[in-house]
This record gives structure tokens, sequence and C-alpha cells, in this order.
């Protein structure tokens, strides 16, 4: 079972509704917190690893409990999503395995996207995220010391 299939399964046993439709809209996915349902954009996601990152970040927003309207204040919406983004980039792509794979294996942001089945922008985001904290240069030397 791949990641992907492997989450949805959480999903389904979870209660959640996944619905794929192809809708001429700018986002890849909604988050319907009444009925538990995701709708999927299929003329958005284009491969396995983007249908896997979106539905971890679409739990995200169940799990962190941030909704919004389309009709909300663009700040909400931009902080909500921020939130989620990092709640996803967590799961996806965790601080010790990123540099686990960066400095040890020393794989490029392509490759570490096809070892996690996640698309390149999860990997990116998650240097930008990790890359800003004092734990990740503690992380890097841990890992360069251990593995070399």
């Amino acid at each position: 079972m791949t990641p992907c299939e492997e989450l949805e399964q959480v999903l389904f046993d979870e209660g959640y509704k996944i619905v794929s439709r192809s809708i001429t809209a700018p986002f890849q996915a909604l988050a319907i917190k009444q009925n538990k349902h995701i709708i999927l954009n299929m003329e958005r996601i284009k491969s396995h690893a983007d249908r896997y990152c979106t539905l971890m970040h679409e739990k995200g927003h169940f799990e962190c409990d941030l909704f919004y309207t389309l009709n909300s204040r663009q700040d909400l919406m931009r902080e909500s999503e921020r939130i989620v983004d990092i709640w996803t980039v967590k799961h996806l792509c965790p601080l010790d395995l990123l540099a686990y794979l960066l400095f040890v294996r020393k794989m490029e942001p392509h490759e570490i996207a096809a070892e996690l089945e996640v698309n390149e922008n999860i990997v990116k985001k998650a240097f930008n995220l990790y890359n800003d904290l004092e734990t990740w240069n503690r992380v890097k030397m841990t890992m360069l010391r251990e593995f070399e």
C-alpha cells in the first residue's frame, strides 16, 4: 500500500468522505467541516504525490480545526493556510528525516520528494520552515558527526 492509499484508508476509517471532481476553480481541494467531506479538484491534482499532499493538507484543516469560507477575510485565510501548511509539512517531511536525506544521503529535493512520495513543493516548504529554526543547525551537525 502506498502512503497515499494508507492515508485514504485512515480517512475512510475516521469517517471522512473523499469526493473527486473536475472543477474550474483556483483551489486544489476543499475541506467541509460539517460532514467531513474532502472535495478534490482533479483539474489541479496532476500526480499521485499531489493527491497525497493535498489529502494530508485537507486532513490538517480538520486536525487543526481551521476552516474558512470563500468570503472570509484574506488575512484569516492566509493565516489558516500557513498553520495547516506547517502541520502538513511536519507530517509528510519531518525535520530529522529531511536532515538525514539532505546531509547524510546527500539527496536533491526531487530525490527526497520521490523517496517520500510527496511533491517537491512539500520538500521546499519543509526546508524553508526548518531552515529558520535553531534546531535545524543542531540536527544538521549531529547528522554530519554521526554519519561521517
